[in-house]
C-alpha cells in the first residue's frame, strides 16, 4: 500500500471514533477523500483531531463549503435559460432544474480562524484564495473532465440522497456564452473544484435539515382519522380481492404462466423451487408474524421443457410493499431514526427466531418447504441438502471442523437481509414528529431452516459494500440476541478464502 492511500486508511478511523454528531462524520470524511492531495488533508485532520479540533474542522469545512450566492441573471442569459448540466429548458414550476455555474469564481477573504489552512489543505496552495460558491444547486451531479481537453465535461450523478438520478438530455454539459452578450464563461479549473465538493454538499445540506428536526421517543406511526373513517371501504375492497383473486387461481397454470410475462402486476421470474419457496416464506411470515412483507398472492409454473433440468420457470405474483432501499436512504438518516429502525428490525427477528419449525427426521436444515436449500453463500444457489443437523451442514463449509459452528438451535431464517432488502419511508409518529421506519422486508427467495448464528453472518456478509453505520447498526439489532462473534470470525474467514458471490 502506498503512503498516500495508508494516510488516508489511518485518518478515516479516527474522524468515526470522534463520534461526532451524523452526518459530520461523512462530511468531514469527503474532506480527506475528495482533497487535491488526500495525505496531506489526512495529515492535516489528523493534526486537528489530535488537539481536540473535530468540532472546529466541521465548522470550518461548512463554511468553506456554503459561500454566498450570488445574482443569476447574468447567469441565465449566459445559459440561454437552459440549465448547463441537464440541458433541459427552466419552467415556471422549475425555473432551473440544476443551479447554474458561476461566471468567476472571485478570492476568499474572510477572518474566520482556520479557513486558509483548511483550503490550502484540500486545494493546496495555488487554490487557497479560489471563492467556493453554491455551485450545482445541491451537488447532485459533477462534471468531469474529458482527457486532453479544457472544455469538454461528463456530467456524473453523485447519489448520496435517495432522490432519483437528474434526467439529463445529454452526457455532457453546455458550457458557454449563449446569450452572445459577451458574458465571461466560468473558469475551467473551477469546475473541477466543484467536483471535489459535490459529496460534500449534500452532507451539509442534511446536516441541516437534521438539525431542524424535532427529536422524538421511539414511537409507531400514528393512525389518522381518515384511515380510520376508511375502514369501510378498505374492507370492501379486501373481499373484491379475494373473489377476484380466487378466480384468477382457476384459470389453468399455464395460462397464468402466460400472463405472468407481461408487466401487468408484481411478479419475477425465478426457478419454480425458489419461488414456491419464497411463496411459503411470505405466507408462513405473515401468519405467525406482524413483519410488513409483500402478500404472496399466486405461483405460476411453466410447463417442463425437455432439457432434463430440475426445476422449472415461474412467476410469482404478489402484492407491492411501499417504500425505499435502506441502502438508497441510509445517508439521509438522523441517528435517531436509525434507533428506530434498529428497535422495528430486533423486534421482527425476535418474532422469527421464535416461529414454529416443522420437525422432520432427516431435513433439519431444509428451505422452508423441507426441502434442498438454494444458499447463494454456499453452492452459488444451487440447492444443496438436505440436512439432518448442523454438523452434516457444516460440512459444505470451508472449515467444517471448526468448533464456533456447532451446537446451535434451527431456527427460520430470512438468509438475505441487506439494506437492499430492507424498505424504509418517512412516517408520522405518535408526537406529530416525522421520521424513518421499517415499511417492509422484501426478497424472501433463500429462506428456510438454518442455525442460529446464520441470520447475523448473512446479514453482515456483504459488510465490505456498506459504510460502517450501516454495519453498526445490524451489529445493534443483534445485541441481546446472542453473541455470535466467533461464528462470525469463522464465516469471515471463509469469505477471506474465497468464499463469496
Amino acid at each position: 500500500m502506498d503512503a498516500t492511500a495508508d494516510g488516508v486508511k489511518s485518518a478515516l478511523p479516527l474522524i468515526e471514533d470522534v463520534g461526532l454528531p451524523y452526518p459530520s462524520g461523512p462530511l468531514l470524511a469527503s474532506f480527506v477523500t475528495e482533497a487535491k492531495n488526500p495525505a496531506a488533508a489526512a495529515r492535516y485532520v489528523a493534526a486537528q483531531l489530535a488537539h481536540g479540533e473535530g468540532s472546529s474542522l466541521v465548522s470550518n469545512w461548512s463554511h468553506i463549503i456554503d459561500s454566498n450566492a450570488v445574482a443569476q441573471q447574468d447567469i441565465v442569459r449566459r445559459d440561454g435559460n437552459r440549465c448547463c448540466i441537464t440541458g433541459k429548458p427552466g419552467t415556471f414550476r422549475d425555473p432551473l432544474v440544476v443551479a447554474p455555474i458561476l461566471p468567476v469564481p472571485s478570492g476568499w477573504v474572510t477572518d474566520k480562524d482556520g479557513i486558509n489552512d483548511m483550503l490550502g489543505a484540500f486545494f493546496g496552495p495555488p487554490y487557497r484564495d479560489w471563492c467556493l460558491s453554491y455551485a450545482f444547486a445541491h451537488g447532485l451531479v459533477r462534471l468531469d473532465r474529458l482527457q486532453h481537453s479544457m472544455v469538454e465535461y461528463k456530467i456524473r450523478h453523485v447519489l448520496i440522497k435517495p432522490e432519483a438520478p437528474i434526467e439529463l438530455d445529454s452526457s455532457f454539459s453546455l458550457l458557454g456564452d449563449h446569450s452572445r452578450q459577451g458574458i465571461e464563461k466560468v473558469d475551467a479549473r473551477f469546475i473541477g473544484s466543484h467536483a471535489r465538493l459535490s459529496g460534500a454538499i449534500q452532507f451539509l445540506d442534511i446536516s441541516r435539515t437534521l438539525s431542524h428536526a424535532p427529536m422524538s421517543p421511539i414511537a409507531t406511526r400514528t393512525q389518522h382519522l381518515s384511515t380510520v373513517l376508511l375502514k369501510p371501504f378498505t374492507a370492501l375492497c379486501r373481499l373484491f380481492s379475494r373473489v377476484l383473486l380466487a378466480g384468477w387461481r382457476a384459470v389453468p397454470s399455464s395460462v397464468r404462466h402466460f400472463y405472468g410475462q407481461e408487466p401487468l402486476a408484481a411478479a419475477y421470474r425465478a426457478e419454480s423451487d425458489e419461488l414456491r419457496n419464497e411463496f411459503n416464506a411470505l405466507r408462513t411470515v405473515r401468519q405467525h408474524t406482524s413483519i410488513p412483507t409483500p402478500s404472496a398472492l399466486d405461483v405460476a409454473v411453466a410447463p417442463r421443457d425437455q432439457s432434463g433440468s430440475s426445476s422449472s420457470a415461474a412467476y410469482l405474483l404478489s402484492t407491492i410493499v411501499p417504500g425505499l432501499p435502506l441502502s438508497r436512504c441510509l445517508h439521509v438518516l438522523s441517528d435517531n431514526d436509525c434507533d428506530q429502525i434498529t428497535a422495528q428490525l430486533r423486534e421482527y427477528l425476535a418474532q422469527l427466531r421464535n416461529m414454529p419449525i416443522p420437525s422432520s427426521p432427516g431435513n433439519a436444515i431444509s428451505n422452508t418447504l423441507g426441502e434442498a436449500c438454494r444458499e447463494p453463500r454456499v453452492g452459488g444457489a444451487r440447492p444443496i441438502g438436505l440436512f439432518p443437523d448442523e454438523s452434516s451442514f457444516n460440512q459444505v463449509l470451508r472449515f467444517s471442523n471448526d468448533p464456533a459452528p456447532q451446537g446451535h438451535r434451527i431456527l427460520f431464517t430470512h438468509a438475505d437481509l441487506n439494506p437492499r432488502n430492507i424498505l424504509v419511508d418517512q412516517v408520522t409518529r405518535t408526537d406529530g414528529s416525522t421520521g424513518w421506519s421499517v415499511t417492509g422486508i422484501v426478497d424472501w427467495e433463500s429462506p428456510g431452516h438454518y442455525p442460529e448464528y446464520w441470520k447475523y453472518t448473512k446479514a453482515m456478509f456483504e459488510g465490505f459494500r456498506w459504510p460502517r453505520r450501516y454495519n453498526n447498526l445490524i451489529r445493534a439489532v443483534f445485541w441481546g440476541l446472542g453473541d455470535y462473534s466467533r461464528e462470525f470470525e469463522v464465516e469471515r474467514r471463509s469469505w477471506e478464502s474465497g468464499d463469496v458471490v
